[in-house]
């Protein structure tokens, strides 16, 4: 079951890659990292009770105004989890928030922290995780927040059979008024951060508004939210905008700063430049790599944060007619045909980072004494007549049909075919192409150009996109018995050191046996204007705090 479940960092970068990754043309989710303790303990039984962070001085801040924000494509489904797609989860965030979320500070390898839990006990010697809930939190329609409420969430995932990592739940139970236990069978460090990141929404409003009836909550929920959260939802016309204003009643003192956030919906990257240039937004979610630099020339400003999309090419290693499915020497020969540094620049217009492994600098797995495959191409037309193709080999990569990812599969072409290769660029529209690429079937082509996202530590990011039991299943990436036996030693290891020691041991091996291509990392970008504190992207795909975003008078 897991297996056709997409988790909402794939929702959220859906969107982001819609917006911005791409080139100068128009171009087209829990995620934390796994932790049992706080730093500097191994106890099993430590409680997370970290505050949740604010990355704003608490003086000098200016209060009011209403920031308006450009982003590409709005949500479909406000608030009923199980039927919540690309970009639901993004676009509802001023006003909804999760037990535990994304930290700020990602140096001691933790990156979650307590919300709507005031502490959390993850029981691994009792197969246990305990919330301890945030007493005084109220939703923006008065009810409470206790356990009842946080089950009812619960509830609605499992019904639906849309919780992650269901097949080791074992039951949800209440303590008290405020505490909740969630047992399972099978101690996984996937558990914590997958359960911790829920999003809890108000039972009463369900309630009031879907008389008992699933299908007619499930109408209202296309419209209507609420939470917890900093905002409350004044307006939504889909596909054209969102307004949200100041929550009075929010539980942290003093926040919200801003009056309110109007979310307009703008898919066109020039028609959003040029707003931005005329001064009537004030900040631009995911530009176009040509934008953000004309933009910054003409005075913008450009805020990049540590995650990004990792572009990579995927041999075929699940089809056993695939010549890639067994053969080093021809997955090396695509790594040796590649101006990575080159196509990075040119696709990216200086914007884009090459890459010469999987985990980005500075991520958990990343090697500095690693060299990588050079750009080489007369070694790469020797090992493909080492493995038998001294003529040539024809290879179909699949790409999808919007403009960055036909200019990526086009620069890549003519690297694959001055190697050595005859590449033909099989294009398919979205439905086709994540069809394919996220499917139960086995694909037929030899190559896909496929990115993929950043948690906030890259052992998770494995284990969600590259593991022998993932939930973003790529289908082109067959799982070998040696990754298999690193998979189950990496789960089953509570501290965040040993976790991080691991995932050197499993980017190596990936690295090595070119079982992923990677080729350049897309920054997370915003484009805002220079009176503007965003926070945006600032802890990953997977939250914004928007509650301590403000802007300057002007």
């Amino acid at each position: 079951m897991k297996k056709v479940l997409i988790p909402v960092i794939v929702l959220l970068v859906i969107a982001f890659l819609i917006t911005g990754c791409g080139s100068s043309s128009t171009t087209s989710p829990a995620t934390t990292p796994p932790t049992n303790t706080t730093p500097g303990t191994t106890t099993p039984t430590t409680p997370v009770t970290t505050p949740p962070t604010s990355t704003t001085p608490t003086t000098g801040v200016v209060k009011g105004g209403i920031l308006r924000i450009i982003a590409a494509a709005g949500p479909q489904v406000l608030s009923y989890v199980p039927d919540m797609g690309p970009n639901d989860a993004g676009a509802v965030f001023p006003a909804v928030e999760r037990l535990m979320d994304a930290t700020t500070d990602r140096s001691q390898g933790i990156g979650l922290e307590p919300v709507l839990a005031q502490s959390v006990d993850d029981d691994i010697a009792n197969n246990r995780i305990v919330f301890h809930l945030r007493p005084g939190v109220k939703f923006s329609d008065g009810s409470d927040l206790n356990a009842d409420v946080v089950i009812w969430n619960f509830q609605q995932l499992i019904d639906a059979g849309r919780l992650q990592y269901q097949n080791f739940f074992k039951d949800i139970k209440k303590l008290d008024d405020m505490t909740v236990e969630i047992d399972y069978t099978t101690y996984t460090n996937q558990l914590l951060p997958s359960w911790g990141w829920t999003a809890i929404y108000s039972k009463q409003a369900w309630d009031q508004n879907s008389g008992g009836d699933l299908q007619k909550g499930r109408d209202w929920a296309r419209t209507h939210v609420v939470g917890t959260g900093p905002f409350i939802l004044q307006e939504f016309v889909r596909d054209d905008h969102m307004t949200w204003v100041k929550n009075p009643n929010y539980w942290k003192p003093g926040e919200p700063y801003l009056d309110g956030i109007k979310v307009t919906f703008i898919p066109d990257p020039t028609t959003a430049q040029n707003i931005m240039l005329a001064g009537q937004a004030d900040e631009w979610d995911s530009p176009t790599a040509q934008a953000i630099n004309d933009l910054v020339n003409k005075g913008l400003t450009k805020v990049s944060s540590w995650p990004g999309l990792v572009n990579s090419i995927w041999p075929n290693t699940t089809n056993t007619s695939s010549p890639f499915y067994n053969s080093l020497a021809l997955r090396q020969a695509i790594e040796y045909a590649i101006d990575r540094p080159t196509l990075a620049k040119v696709l990216g217009f200086g914007n884009y980072i090459p890459m010469n492994q999987l985990a980005p600098e500075g991520e958990w797995g990343y090697d500095p004494n690693y060299q990588g495959i050079p750009y080489d191409p007369a070694k790469a037309k020797q090992l493909l007549a080492e493995a038998g193709y001294p003529n040539g080999l024809k290879v179909n990569l699949l790409i999808g049909n919007d403009a960055a990812s036909l200019d990526a599969g086009t620069a890549i072409k003519q690297y694959l075919d001055a190697a050595g290769f005859q590449t033909n660029l099989d294009v398919a529209d979205p439905g086709r192409f994540y069809g394919t690429v996220w499917g139960n079937t086995i694909p037929g082509d030899e190559l896909t150009l496929m990115w993929s996202g950043m948690d906030t530590n890259y052992l998770m990011t494995y284990m969600r996109w590259f593991s022998s039991d993932p939930f973003t299943n790529v289908a082109f990436l067959g799982r070998t018995d040696e990754q298999k036996a690193l998979d189950k030693q990496a789960e089953s290891i509570p501290d965040a050191a040993g976790q991080q020691k691991i995932a050197m041991d499993i980017m190596n091996y990936m690295n090595e046996n070119a079982r992923v291509i990677p080729l350049y990392l897309v920054p997370a970008t915003v484009i805002t204007a220079p009176y503007v504190h965003t926070t945006r992207f600032s802890q990953g795909f997977v939250r914004w705090q928007s509650e301590i975003v403000w802007m300057d008078k002007h």
